[in-house]
């Protein structure tokens, strides 16, 4: 999973840095290119597959672990992804009236 997700990302990568010459990876036009991407993204297939990784994930979780490892960890986790989360806000709010789409 982690693979192929590294994969696809630097696929669209990719496609989008050589989007700015007028063909993604020399194939697809700026129309094409966002079909593809419509297409493989925001498809109930992609879902499904997403849904299934997530959950194969989740299944093979033992929860004894979590019991022997205490509490710390997950603090330590949760302090990360609200440092990350107020990071990414605060960007948005500093630079996101710069960005054109």
């Amino acid at each position: 999973f982690v693979l192929g997700f590294v994969g696809m990302s630097v696929l669209r990568t990719l496609g989008d840095a050589s989007l700015a010459g007028g063909r993604a990876l020399g194939v697809w036009d700026a129309a094409g290119w966002k079909q593809l991407g419509h297409a493989v993204g925001e498809t109930w297939g992609a879902r499904i597959l997403l849904g299934t990784a997530l959950a194969a994930v989740g299944l093979g979780t033992r929860f004894a672990v979590f019991r022997d490892v205490g509490l710390r960890p997950f603090a330590v986790g949760l302090a990360g992804a609200l440092a990350v989360g107020l990071a990414g806000a605060a960007m948005t709010l500093l630079v996101g009236g710069f960005v054109r789409l």
